[in-house]
Parts: structure tokens; C-alpha cells; sequence
């Protein structure tokens, strides 16, 4: 499983990343973007990503510009420290919506949540 992170906070990004890989080892973890611009490139260099992790609110604007810029089968998970932003998230290939911090325990569902939908 392919997966890119669009994060901005440094320690919020390894502690996804670490977590990851404690649940799936075999993740393949493509890189970190904490800004539009490096998530379109990285999106656009790797159209054979599985997984998209993405905080919604970064330094120079909302992760849904990402999403408005590239043309990508990846799934998303939407991390955010902000629940308003729930429903337009459902615009954008969203398989879950985790509030900050996640947990362990939500990522293993958001996880489980992705193996559902690529079974079906």
C-alpha cells in the first residue's frame, strides 16, 4: 500500500507515520508534503498512490486545494483538529474523517475502513 501524508506539523507527521507502520509494516510511506504545491507534485509523481492522508487546514491553505488541482484514485483520510469541515470532505475520495489526536485505534479503523472499500 502506497500512502503520501500531507502534513504540516513535523511531530504530527512522524507520529502518523510511525503508527502506520506499526499497524501495516509493509506500508509503503512515499513522503510528507506540508504544502499544496509539494502535495500536487507528489500526487501528480506517484499516480499509483493507494492512500492519502491529509490534514485539511496546512500553512498555506486548505488541503481541498490539493484535491481541486490533481486527478487521483487515491483514498483519503482527512486529519483535522476541526469537525466543520466534515461534509465537503465527502467531496474529495474521503474513506474517514479523524479529529486530532488520532488514535491508534482510528487509524486501524480508517485502515480496515480502506480494505472495505477496495474489496467491494
Amino acid at each position: 500500500m502506497k500512502v503520501l501524508l500531507i502534513e504540516d506539523e513535523r511531530e504530527i507527521a512522524t507520529s502518523l507515520a510511525e503508527d502506520l507502520k506499526q499497524l501495516r509494516p509493509q506500508i509503503d510511506i512515499v513522503g510528507t508534503a506540508s504544502c499544496i504545491d509539494v502535495a500536487v507534485r507528489m500526487i501528480n509523481k506517484n499516480q499509483d498512490l493507494d492512500l492519502i492522508f491529509a490534514d485539511i487546514l496546512i500553512d498555506d491553505g486548505m488541503s481541498f486545494r490539493v484535491f481541486e488541482q490533481v486527478s487521483t484514485n487515491a483514498m483519503v483520510v482527512f486529519t483535522t483538529a476541526y469537525d466543520e469541515f466534515a461534509l465537503k470532505a465527502f467531496d474529495y475520495n474521503c474513506v474517514d474523517y479523524l479529529l486530532k489526536p488520532v488514535s491508534l485505534d482510528s487509524l486501524a479503523r480508517s485502515l480496515a475502513r480502506y480494505d472495505n472499500r477496495i474489496i467491494t
